[in-house]
């Protein structure tokens, strides 16, 4: 199913479908591929104002810089060796929404990010319908990890927990460990229990092991040690 979505994931998605029941998932990476590599001397196409990796969005066919929100046209070729193989690597919430519509294709799925949600009301429309069990798995950034209060929802599943944790920030730690949170909470908020997920490449980070336990008391003893 790709990097993003693992098997246990899936199947514990199809489950909670089966039952009639409500998913959230969380990537907090817009977007269908993250970085743009040239194959053959490894040039990344970066912003010129921000330098950091434009980001692929299939739908307009287009390279965003995601700091400053500059547009730039998708590339035949490297500017720099003038190579024309170009790989396109990470994924993005447009490219697990693929993913997602492959390996369910019995589920209604809904992404939630600032590109599906651009349309005046959008964003009201899309959480009505997923309040009224229209939608079985909301799958986004960050938007659907704040104040989403649903009934029903007894899987959330975060993708990537890693992504924000080793960025070159001192608040990495901290960010990482607020989203987690906030996003493992929206489970189980009605009668039925919820279940959640994190899905990541370390879980014997403590940052992780802190916010799957919730435990603020453990995170802030090791992040102000360490500060």
């Amino acid at each position: 199913t790709g990097e993003a979505l693992s098997h246990p994931m899936v199947e514990m998605l199809r489950a909670t479908i089966a039952r009639k029941e409500k998913s959230i998932l969380l990537l907090n990476r817009r977007g269908f591929s993250t970085t743009l590599m040239c194959a053959d001397c490894g040039y990344v196409f970066k912003c010129p104002n921000c330098d950091v990796s434009l980001v692929y969005h299939k739908d307009t066919a287009q390279l965003k810089c995601h700091y400053c929100e500059t547009v730039h046209p998708l590339p035949h070729e490297c500017p720099k060796c003038h190579s024309r193989k170009i790989l396109y690597l990470g994924r993005g919430t447009q490219h697990v929404e693929e993913d997602l519509h492959e390996a369910l294709p019995e589920a209604r799925i809904q992404r939630f990010d600032v590109d599906s949600t651009q349309k005046k009301n959008s964003a009201r429309t899309i959480l009505e319908k997923f309040r009224r069990g229209d939608i079985d798995i909301l799958f986004g950034t960050q938007m659907v990890a704040k104040g989403l209060d649903c009934e029903n929802v007894t899987l959330v599943g975060v993708l990537g927990a890693d992504t924000s944790l080793y960025v070159d920030h001192y608040r990495a730690a901290e960010r990482t460990f607020n989203l987690l949170t906030q996003v493992v909470g929206r489970a189980g908020r009605g009668d039925k229990a919820g279940r959640a997920v994190i899905q990541t490449y370390t879980p014997e980070n403590d940052v992780i092991q802190a916010a799957a336990a919730q435990d603020y008391q453990r995170f802030y003893d090791a992040e102000i040690t360490l500060r």
